[in-house]
């Protein structure tokens, strides 16, 4: 921010500063809210339902959804210029993603121990791999988690102009009062949350997370005699902290890896089902889709690392230029102080 030029003691035309600006200046910085009710949060199922269509900018009315909260669990700051299929498809494993993962994995679990109980020998495992993902799909959009968030259509009045006029007044005390700030990134993103967050120093430090997702899907197809084939399918989500104190447990905890392999993996009697299908074909079959699926581990593993690198690089240079601008911001309030006091003795 450039520093105020020569010209600028023409905007005070007499000692008297206008008391409904000075009343506004204080109000904000304050970082409080204008009216107790105004400080509103919602759960975030009321966010996620319909596959996140509230992430969505549409003219829905989405205030009832939230109600008056004395404290906010996360704050969610976004823009509404990003890729909102990304950004909804992140909050999704973010807060039904573990739940999710839990539900495919004793589905997956029940189904093999009814199969072996029956005596049923799978040879490709199918109809566990098949429970488990539709599991995970229909979990993961219909879990409803109970966390409060702020989201801005949702915890401010749109449709009034007076209660819009009051939350964004109030916009720093939703920052205060929150526990946690998740910083959905984007290269469109402003960062004047972030840096009012930061400049907030009279509660606990916050939990500040900014997140870098990453999915891959890969399908690997082995033929023996045109008629074998198997999946393989592997989905990653990458998540990187990158503000102290979390950045230690950022390089421990570099990416979390959901896989699900056919239970054929399982070194197993092998009972073919019909006359026409060998046996030792089908290990070998078998044996060749583990490979292939452990070979892909490594390159995923290299874009996961690359990722968080790339992350963390753009966290240091976002939270230097907040640095930045909050140094010239306070060199421009100094002056700018210093001149209406100036302007206040010569009128005096």
């Amino acid at each position: 921010m450039a520093c105020p030029s020569a010209e600028q003691p023409q905007l005070v035309d007499s000692g008297d500063e206008n008391p409904v600006f000075t009343h506004l200046v204080s109000r904000v910085a304050s970082m409080e809210p204008v009216d107790a009710s105004i400080l509103r949060a919602t759960p975030a199922s009321q966010v996620l339902q319909s596959c996140g269509a509230a992430l969505r900018w549409t003219d829905q009315n989405l205030y009832e959804r939230s109600f008056p909260v004395e404290l906010i669990q996360v704050f969610w700051s976004h823009s509404w210029h990003g890729n909102h299929y990304m950004k909804r498809l992140l909050l999704l494993l973010l807060y039904n993603g573990p739940a999710a993962a839990i539900a495919a994995t004793i589905s997956a679990l029940l189904v093999m121990t009814i199969g072996e109980e029956q005596g049923m020998t799978l040879v490709f495992g199918p109809w566990c791999t098949l429970t488990a993902g539709l599991v995970f799909v229909v979990v993961l959009l219909l879990w409803k988690p109970r966390t409060l968030v702020f989201l801005d259509q949702a915890c401010i009045n749109q449709r009034h102009a007076e209660q819009k006029a009051k939350g964004i007044i109030s916009i720093g005390a939703f920052l205060k009062y929150s526990e946690q700030f998740l910083l959905i990134w984007d290269v469109a993103l402003q960062t004047n949350p972030l840096e009012a967050l930061l400049k907030d120093r009279t509660r606990r430090r916050r939990k500040v997370s900014a997140l870098q997702f990453s999915y891959w899907l890969k399908r690997s197809f082995f033929t023996d005699g045109g008629c074998d084939f198997s999946w393989t399918t592997k989905l990653s989500l990458a998540g990187c902290l990158a503000v102290r104190p979390w950045k230690r447990v950022a390089k421990a905890v570099r990416w979390l890896q959901v896989a699900w392999v056919p239970a054929h993996n399982k070194q197993a009697s092998w009972t073919p089902p019909s006359g026409w299908i060998d046996a030792d074909a089908c290990r070998a079959l078998n044996r060749r889709a583990d490979a292939a699926a452990g070979s892909a581990l490594q390159p995923c593993s290299q874009a996961v690392a690359h990722a968080a690198r790339a992350a963390d690089e753009r966290f240091e240079w976002a939270r230097d230029a907040v640095a930045a601008q909050r140094a010239a911001t306070q060199d421009w309030h100094d002056r700018f102080v210093n001149m209406i006091r100036q302007q206040r003795r010569q009128s005096a």
